[in-house]
């Protein structure tokens, strides 16, 4: 897509941008949920394509500052959105019935993954508690875990999501204001 060569002049860069964010990550992100453990190098590389795809659809030099560009798109890292997915899917199996065998081996991993003190475990729940303590949602899995009840999913995604935004949005606060420090 990016080295189709359409000059920018002559691609609304919103369209450019729509096209990217409901064909291309989708596509680049698909079954994030799952994916553990990714290095730090594994999360630059995602960045950067994003990164690139933001500059270039929109005509800007590749030294333009990241946060401009994604944030003129709407764009969030891609961090976040695997973050997002990951805590959907939280959300999605605690809410499904509990005559659902995957519900049932949900509970099974979780109650295993609780009962372990193994600080090198690794997985989806490693992960997905990593994510929920990041974003300062720690205490949906623990009343979960205590009484089988969850928020509702349309609830929990709204929750995810303001959680995601408040968190971007205190990183690039600090960001900046440690630029202006400097």
């Amino acid at each position: 897509m990016l080295s189709i060569n359409i000059h920018p002049l002559h691609l609304n860069p919103l369209t450019s941008a729509s096209i990217i964010s409901k064909v291309c990550i989708p596509r680049l992100l698909f079954g994030a949920e799952l994916w553990s453990n990714l290095s730090k190098s594994d999360c630059m590389t995602l960045e950067r394509f994003l990164r690139l795809a933001a500059k270039t659809i929109q005509g800007f030099h590749v030294r333009t500052r990241t946060d401009i560009s994604l944030s003129m798109l709407g764009w969030k890292s891609v961090v976040s959105q695997i973050d997002y997915r990951k805590l959907s899917f939280l959300g999605r199996l605690s809410n499904m019935p509990n005559t659902v065998h995957a519900k049932g081996i949900f509970n099974a991993r979780l109650s295993i993954y609780i009962c372990r003190s193994d600080k090198n475990q690794r997985g989806f729940f490693p992960d997905v508690v990593q994510v929920l303590e990041k974003y300062e949602l720690s205490f949906e899995l623990i009343r979960y875990s205590h009484s089988g009840v969850f928020m509702s999913y349309p609830a929990w995604k709204r929750t995810c999501k303001q959680a995601i935004l408040k968190f971007e949005t205190h990183v690039h606060t600090a960001c900046s204001s440690v630029e202006m420090c400097h």
